[in-house]
């Protein structure tokens, strides 16, 4: 199992890679599970890598820019959890979209992330 620093780095790694619409990412390849579960709001969730990354194609609007503000990590035994603070701008009809990406790990390979937003108008 990677350390919590190492976890996180790649956490944010990939979550840069995949903001940027990046899907071919050698990180995210080696890093995220086939099996990848995803979560989002009270959407139904994705069940594979495959799926998450169709869903997350259809999800990237031009004009929004990410800024992470601030991300954890921890690892116990052979688990991890990173947890990616992060505010949306210029996705339409909404000044800014607070969200809080939870990544769990199982060894060196992401097997699921949930987000939580919070939209201000």
């Amino acid at each position: 199992m990677p350390s919590a620093p190492e976890i996180k780095k790649l956490s944010l790694d990939i979550f840069d890679a995949l903001i940027k619409g990046n899907f071919d990412s050698p990180l995210a390849k080696k890093h995220l599970s086939p099996n990848f579960v995803s979560k989002h709001a009270d959407e139904p969730e994705t069940t594979t890598l495959q799926e998450f990354i169709t869903k997350w194609q259809t999800a990237i609007v031009p004009s929004m820019k990410v800024e992470v503000l601030d991300s954890v990590a921890e690892v116990e035994g052979d688990k991890g959890k990173v947890w990616i603070y992060s505010r949306l701008s210029g996705v339409p009809g909404v000044q800014f979209v607070d969200s809080v990406d939870i990544m769990e790990w199982s060894g060196d390979v992401c097997v699921s992330t949930k987000d939580v937003q919070r939209v201000v108008v």
